[in-house]
């Protein structure tokens, strides 16, 4: 009996270490396209939910406008910058948040737009958006 609880005891700790350290992988299921935008879905190796999508605007302006309305309807504003060309020219503009779903569940985003475009990555774990846009993101 005492075997089998230290069996069982060294199996959760290696299982959790493992968890710990290993990193987060995302595997798609889904994608839709229409003449606005499209938006592909993942799972993790966490088995939690991710949505990538992009909305296409007419101009700059508008894209832009869309990323302000969605700062507009966060709880928080985690982090907001302007991003830059490598000519030093401002390319657009990015913010992380957290924010609501209609039914109340809490998610977080990384909102950025680029020229008429207006990039969105949810997701419940604020790692694994940030995790997902360093993969995804060159």
């Amino acid at each position: 009996m005492k075997k089998k609880i230290v069996y069982i005891l060294v199996t959760a700790v290696t299982f959790a270490l493992g968890v710990v350290v290993s990193p987060i992988h995302f595997r798609g299921y889904s994608i839709a396209c229409g003449p606005h935008g499209s938006s592909s879905s993942f799972t993790s190796s966490y088995l939690l939910n991710l949505v990538s999508s992009e909305s296409y605007y007419e101009s700059f302006e508008e894209a832009d406008a869309a990323w302000q309305e969605e700062l507009k309807k966060a709880d928080l504003v985690i982090e907001q910058t302007a991003l830059f060309n490598p000519y030093g020219e401002k390319a657009g503009s990015r913010a992380v948040i957290r924010s609501r779903c209609n039914d109340g569940e809490q998610y977080f985003a990384v909102v950025w737009t680029e020229k008429k475009v207006l990039h969105k990555i949810t997701c419940s774990s604020l790692k694994h958006v940030l995790a997902f846009e360093k993969k995804a993101i060159p």
